[in-house]
C-alpha cells in the first residue's frame, strides 16, 4: 500500500533531538525560540508563536480576537474539522460559503453576500497548499472592518502573487506528521499584530509572563524543545521537499491528463506554483470511479458531511435565488 504520507526524518533530526535530550532543557528552551524567529522571517511577519498543534493555533487566534457567542466567522465547509471546531470553541458561529469548482478553496466573490452585522472575521482555507484569492479577501475585510484568519495548515511556503500565505492576516500552520513540514505534533501562528502576539504568548503559557504570576486565564499549549529541534531541521528541508512534491505532481498531471484534472486553475495567474500540501485529483464525468454509475464523480470530504454539528451550530450562505437551506445537522448545502 502507498502511504498517505511518509515524513522525511533523517540523521539531522535524530542528532538535533539527541542534543536537546542531552542538554536537559526539554521545554521552554532556545530551540523553540529559534524556530519562532526563523518561521517569522520565512513567512515575512513580525511574530511567530509555536503551539502544541494546528487546531490550537486556530483556537488561540479566534480566542485572541475576542470572539463571543453571537459572532460569526465566514469560512468553507470543504475543510478539515479543526477549522470549524476552533470557531465553535469561542461560541461563535461558522458561516459557510461555497468553494471555487476549479480550486476547491473559498469563492471570494461570494463572501460579501454572507456578511451580516455579526460577522467578525473571514477564514480562508488554503486547501492542499493552494492559496485562496487573498487580494479580494483582504479588500473585502478592509471594507467591512473584519479580521482575516488564514487556515494555512496545509500550505507551508505557499505564495499568492509572490507573498507567503500566513502574512496577509493571522496565520495558523500545522506541524502534524502528514504535513510537508512536521514535528510529529505542533503548530505555528503568524501575525503582525503586537497585541495579539503578546496575548497568545500568555494564553499558551498558563497566562504567565513571569513564573507563577498568572495575568490572564491561560492553558498549556506550548511546544516542546524536542519538537522544535525537529521543526528546525524540517524548515531546512522545506524548499527542497516542496520542489520534489511539485515534480511528482507534474508527473501525475501528465500521466492522467486525458482522464482527470486537478484543482489549481488560478495557479498561472498567481505566477507561483502551489505547495502540494496534499495531492488532489478530480474525476471527470467521463471517467467515473470504478463501480460508480456513469456520469458520477468522486467528491472530496467536507465538514458538511460530519454528523457532529448540532442544529443551529452553523449556517450556510445562499444567494436570493436559492431555496432556503436552513441550519444544518449532518449536511450543509454547497451549490
Amino acid at each position: 500500500m502507498i502511504p498517505v504520507a511518509r515524513p522525511d526524518i533523517g540523521p539531522e533530526e535524530i542528532a538535533a533531538v539527541t542534543a536537546v535530550l542531552e542538554s536537559g532543557m526539554l521545554a521552554g528552551g532556545r530551540r523553540t525560540a529559534e524556530l519562532e524567529e526563523r518561521w517569522a522571517a520565512y513567512i515575512g511577519t513580525n511574530h511567530a508563536i509555536a503551539v502544541s498543534n494546528g487546531t490550537v493555533a486556530l483556537m488561540c487566534i479566534f480566542e485572541g480576537l475576542g470572539l463571543v457567542p453571537g459572532d460569526e466567522v465566514i469560512t468553507v465547509g470543504h475543510t478539515f474539522n479543526a477549522t470549524v471546531s476552533a470557531i465553535l470553541y469561542t461560541g461563535a458561529t461558522p458561516v459557510f460559503v461555497d468553494i471555487e469548482p476549479d480550486t476547491y478553496v473559498i469563492d471570494a466573490a461570494r463572501i460579501e453576500a454572507a456578511i451580516t452585522p455579526r460577522t467578525r472575521a473571514i477564514c480562508p482555507v488554503h486547501l492542499f497548499g493552494l492559496p485562496a484569492d487573498m487580494d479580494m479577501i483582504v479588500a473585502i475585510a478592509d471594507r467591512h472592518g473584519l479580521a482575516v484568519v488564514e487556515d494555512a495548515c496545509q500550505a507551508h511556503g505557499a505564495e499568492f502573487r509572490g507573498r507567503k500565505v500566513g502574512s496577509f492576516g493571522h496565520g495558523a500552520f500545522s506541524l502534524y506528521g502528514t504535513k510537508n513540514m512536521t514535528t510529529g505534533e505542533g503548530g505555528l501562528i503568524t501575525t503582525d499584530d503586537d497585541r495579539l502576539a503578546d496575548w497568545i504568548r500568555l494564553y499558551r503559557n498558563q497566562g504567565m509572563r513571569e513564573r507563577y504570576h498568572h495575568e490572564i486565564l491561560g492553558y498549556n499549549f506550548r511546544l516542546t524543545d524536542i519538537a522544535s529541534a525537529i521543526g528546525l531541521c524540517q524548515l531546512d528541508k522545506l524548499e527542497r521537499n516542496t520542489a520534489r512534491r511539485r515534480e511528482i505532481a507534474a508527473r501525475y498531471d501528465a500521466a492522467f491528463a486525458y482522464r482527470s484534472r486537478r484543482p489549481g486553475g488560478r495557479t498561472c495567474s498567481t505566477s507561483t506554483p502551489w505547495t502540494w500540501g496534499r495531492s488532489a485529483m478530480r474525476s471527470l464525468p467521463d471517467s467515473p470511479r470504478p463501480g460508480s454509475p456513469p456520469g458520477s464523480s468522486t467528491p472530496s470530504p467536507s465538514i458538511a458531511s460530519s454528523t457532529c454539528w448540532s442544529v443551529g451550530s452553523a449556517r450556510t450562505s445562499r444567494s436570493p435565488t436559492q431555496p432556503p437551506s436552513g441550519r444544518c445537522r449532518s449536511r450543509c448545502s454547497q451549490a
